[in-house]
């Protein structure tokens, strides 16, 4: 499934699960926050779930964060 995301939303997907909010995201990445919800929302259309916290849950069941290695700007 990882393999369906691209790396920018990758980065999303992980500080999401580490719990930063959209606003810190947005700083984190030097994106708009409207950019980190675009990304958030296709990301929940890849996983066919409905919310944010469906999407982590996700995430973590199907362990797509093992191993990603987050590189920070």
């Amino acid at each position: 499934m990882t393999n369906d995301l691209t790396k920018k939303q990758m980065d999303v997907l992980y500080l999401m699960c580490c719990g930063y909010y959209i606003s810190e995201i947005a700083e984190k990445l030097g994106v708009s926050i409207s950019t980190v919800k675009t990304r958030r929302k296709k990301i929940l259309d890849t996983f066919d779930v409905e919310t944010p916290r469906d999407m982590v849950a996700y995430a973590i069941r199907h362990r797509l964060l093992e191993g990603y290695e987050y590189k920070c700007k």
